[in-house]
């Protein structure tokens, strides 16, 4: 027979007790640790999502985010402008998509009659989609038409411009009081960037390695298409000297530019006539200049295709084949002595 159970010393259940007590305690401030962390996530979660909701008011409406808001005044302009051919020639908004398409090719025939340019039939086709998501791939014909259009008619594009010219047009601009300019006409060159692209470096773009300057692109074509910011490493050792140097007198926010785009393609005018260039040589020519010399220098396609950011070998190839041809029918032998001499002022910007 078991024997009975003895009880228990009053100390030993006084610690029992205070064991019992403690690992309550404990449970206690345990949960309370974790219900304060999870307010606290809570609250940091709210406080993140009003940030976030607050951000976006100010950026604008997700609709508007899509394109830029020149792009859609000029695709709402072409827009208005087929609307207006309609209403001249007494036709009614189509009630289908057949319908549409078969009206946008009448007015495709018009303008092409017309004598007007095949930018007006490309931003109205572009800002319908936009506009009407509906329509986006659903006009066959007046695309085929579009494209009918291209293929016939020859493009007209700024000629390619050389180092020796692009060192000329910078000592210009250097004379005249803006290296920030000079220096941005040099980087276009030998970066192939588009205009909007050196018009809005900032120095918080440019980021100084061993190698030469990091720039980084703000609102590429392929950067916006993507989502993400591209780069480009200016390597010419002489050019990263004035950059860096450029960049530590800059202010942040401050553009390299030291002028506005408008002033600038006043004073490139002026350089036009100083230098004996037709009217036909404007900005765009830097990035073709760029990547025909690039091409001579390294003769691969793929490498011009990643630093000029194309979107295919394909397109890169046939850019730079008509600027190779553009650039062979090109006859300024007396004018390069002219050149030279300007492009000798480049010492005065200082490394």
């Amino acid at each position: 027979m078991p024997s009975p159970a003895r009880p228990q010393p009053a100390a030993a259940r006084a610690k029992a007790e205070r064991r019992k007590r403690g690992e309550e305690e404990k449970r206690r401030r345990t949960a309370a640790t974790k219900a304060a962390r999870a307010a606290a996530r809570e609250k940091t979660g709210r406080l993140a999502k009003e940030a976030r909701a607050a951000q976006r008011l100010q950026t604008g409406r997700l609709r508007d985010l899509v394109l830029k808001p020149y792009t859609v005044r000029v695709y709402k302009a072409a827009v208005a402008e087929f609307f207006r051919w309609c209403r001249r020639m007494g036709h009614r908004t189509p009630s289908s998509v057949m319908s549409f398409d078969v009206l946008l090719g009448e007015w495709a025939e018009a303008l092409w009659e017309d004598g007007d340019m095949k930018c007006i039939l490309n931003r109205g086709l572009c800002g319908l989609a936009h506009l009407v998501p509906a329509l986006r791939g659903r006009l066959p014909g007046a695309w085929r038409l579009y494209n009918a259009w291209s293929r016939r008619e020859h493009r007209t594009q700024a000629p390619p411009i050389e180092l020796l010219l692009a060192q000329a047009l910078a000592a210009f601009f250097l004379e005249e009081g803006y290296p920030g300019a000079a220096l941005c006409i040099l980087v276009a060159h030998e970066c192939i960037l588009r205009n909007a692209e050196f018009f809005e470096l900032r120095k918080e773009d440019l980021v100084s390695t061993p190698k030469g300057i990091l720039l980084s692109l703000r609102e590429t074509k392929m950067g916006q298409r993507l989502g993400v910011t591209q780069q480009v490493l200016c390597s010419s050792p002489w050019l990263a000297a004035r950059l860096r140097r450029r960049a530590g007198g800059l202010r942040p926010g401050e553009t390299l530019l030291d002028c506005t785009p408008v002033r600038f393609r006043q004073l490139w005018s002026g350089a036009r006539r100083r230098l004996k260039l037709p009217g036909k040589y404007t900005v765009y020519g830097l990035r073709r200049g760029g990547a025909t010399g690039f091409f001579r220098r390294t003769g691969s396609f793929d490498r011009v295709c990643d630093r000029g950011r194309w979107g295919s070998v394909v397109a890169c190839r046939i850019y730079v084949t008509t600027a190779l041809q553009d650039a062979s029918m090109q006859e300024f032998a007396n004018h390069k002595p002219l050149w030279e001499r300007w492009a000798a002022k480049l010492w005065q910007l200082p490394a």
